[in-house]
């Protein structure tokens, strides 16, 4: 496997979008104004675009042209393993020693906002790195993955991660008072809701993106 300029250039344009998003939920939807942990995400997203450099460029073979199919599957491969195997990550991060040295970080802001979206523990975020890039191997084994796919794989996770970590209130501090917010029940996909009482109530609604695991194991909270 080689090196291709295209990688290279087609990931400088992906950092900047995912950049750009991160800068406009912040700006739009959040509750606090930090910049230090806002210039943390952008680190996070650089160091994760040489992360792909790397991977795409000698770890397995990508083309240059779209395939639809790879994104399909890519997508497959999401919510049928990637869903499960970090729901069970997740709940391991809150085993209390665990918690303390590495997922306490992340569970500093009470009222969750799209810049705490990217911000983690080193090993916490390299490990999501990895097993967010599963599918794409996996693909890349079965179809073959266009680079495109994975660019459009890792706006869309980005656009439901800061969207999920957008506070639903400036002054809720306990679950008691979550509950007289209205909100939608999620279904198919998570919530900011949802997410921010996992954030108030720390054995529910361990879930990535999608409440069925939880809903599967007995921790799903509404």
């Amino acid at each position: 496997m080689t090196f291709h300029y295209f990688i290279l250039v087609e990931t400088i344009i992906l950092t900047i979008i995912r950049i750009l998003l991160l800068l406009f939920f912040s700006k739009k939807y959040s509750h606090m104004s930090n910049k230090h942990t806002c210039l943390r995400g952008i680190m996070s997203l650089v160091l994760e675009s040489v992360y792909i450099i790397v991977v795409t460029s000698f770890l397995i073979d990508v083309t240059s042209s779209f395939n639809l199919g790879s994104l399909f599957f890519i997508l497959f491969v999401h919510v049928t393993g990637v869903e499960v195997v970090y729901y069970w990550f997740h709940r391991l991060l809150h085993y209390p020693k665990i918690y303390q040295r590495i997922h306490r970080f992340h569970h500093l802001e009470i009222n969750p906002s799209p810049e705490s979206s990217l911000c983690f523990h080193f090993v916490e975020r390299f490990s999501y790195t990895v097993l967010f890039s599963l599918p794409v191997f996996i693909t890349s084994f079965v179809l073959g993955v266009s680079f495109q796919s994975i660019m459009l794989y890792l706006i869309c996770f980005d656009v439901l991660n800061m969207k999920g970590h957008i506070s639903t209130s400036n002054d809720v501090k306990n679950f008691s008072e979550l509950e007289r917010e209205e909100g939608e029940n999620p279904n198919l996909l998570y919530t900011s809701r949802y997410h921010h009482i996992h954030h108030l109530l720390p054995t529910k609604n361990f879930s990535l993106f999608m409440p069925y695991v939880d809903k599967l194991f007995g921790t799903y909270k509404v």
